[in-house]
């Protein structure tokens, strides 16, 4: 956990959109048979930047 909290805020990305980003979509992929779809998770993913922008850090 704390790895991804960390990378998230590397990568500025808001912790909490994030986390709500990763367990919402989670569940419902077929990541099991497909580990590649975890790629869209990771915190340096342009999906994850997209939806889990910090806007703090952007206005700075």
């Amino acid at each position: 956990m704390y790895s991804l909290v960390e990378s998230a805020k590397a990568n500025g990305l808001d912790i909490y959109k994030y986390f709500n980003y990763i367990l919402t979509l989670m569940p419902g992929m077929d990541w099991h048979n497909h580990p590649e779809l975890l790629d869209k998770l990771m915190p340096w993913s342009e999906k994850a930047k997209l939806y889990c922008a910090d806007k703090k850090l952007q206005e700075n």
